[in-house]
């Protein structure tokens, strides 16, 4: 039976239709929990080649793209440097991602901006976006900073967002990093253990050379 004009078109017009009805709340982040974070590689503000995870080898890194004036950005950065201090030494490191949102940031903005909120971590600039939609940042105030938990020798995603703000921050990484002092497998029973068994082998064998001495004197 031959198509109406009107139903042609209809047909031509329905996906468009159809992608409209779609509700945003439907598209998600390509990166989640669990999922694979896509590598990084761009120049720091300082105009160093930055390299994730490659540069970050044996550490938990909290990747947080951010944009300077954002209240929520200022107030997650304090929260940031205190975890720095707290959990640098167990191997707990930040990788800061600048999004460009209007206008793009002055690099005297960006050191004047990282210095007066003691920002000491590495901050790349991702000018094209390119960065930012692999990892599906959304440049608006109220979704930055987008925060990103990652284990950089599986690159696998740990924790991301609201685990990681304010309070919940300093809980989320005490689950991933390296315990204090655990340099050795064994616990310390065991290695107080071995080292009591050593002691009393070398009293024996003290005790049997002194007794050997005393009879070839005799």
């Amino acid at each position: 039976m031959p198509h109406s004009p009107q139903l042609a078109l209809a047909l031509v017009l329905l996906p468009g239709v159809l992608s409209l009805a779609t509700p945003c709340s439907a598209q998600t982040s390509p990166v989640s929990i669990g999922s694979t974070a896509p590598p990084i590689a761009l120049n720091s503000i300082n105009n160093r080649l930055v390299s994730f995870p490659d540069g970050y080898r044996g550490k938990i890194v909290l990747i947080s793209f951010w944009a300077p004036g954002f209240p929520n950005c200022d107030v997650e950065s304090k929260v940031q440097v205190d975890a720095v201090q707290a959990y640098q030494a167990r191997g707990f490191d930040v990788l800061g991602v600048v999004v460009k949102h209007k206008q793009p940031p002055q690099q005297q903005q960006l050191t004047d901006y990282c210095a007066a909120q003691r920002i000491t971590w590495e901050n790349v600039y991702d000018a094209n976006g390119g960065i930012g939609q692999k990892y599906g940042v959304v440049l608006q105030a109220a979704a930055l900073p987008a925060l990103f938990l990652v284990d950089a020798d599986t690159q696998q995603v740990l924790a991301v967002h609201t685990d990681l703000q304010g309070a919940r921050l300093k809980p989320t990484i005490e689950k991933h990093v390296k315990k204090s002092g655990a340099s050795s497998s064994r616990p310390r029973s065991a290695l107080t253990g071995e080292l009591l068994s050593i002691l009393v082998a070398v009293s024996a064998g003290v005790c049997a050379a002194a007794r050997w001495a005393l009879r070839t004197r005799q």
